[in-house]
């Protein structure tokens, strides 16, 4: 949403943080698929 998009661009550390939840997720999600 927005305000996400937002926060991350005002905060950095937290966009680094939620590009690693992506990354974290989507190799959980490929495990699973498996």
């Amino acid at each position: 949403n927005t305000t996400e998009k937002t926060n991350s661009l005002l905060d950095p550390a937290l966009a680094d943080r939620r590009a690693e939840h992506e990354e974290s997720r989507a190799a959980a999600l490929k495990e699973a698929s498996r």
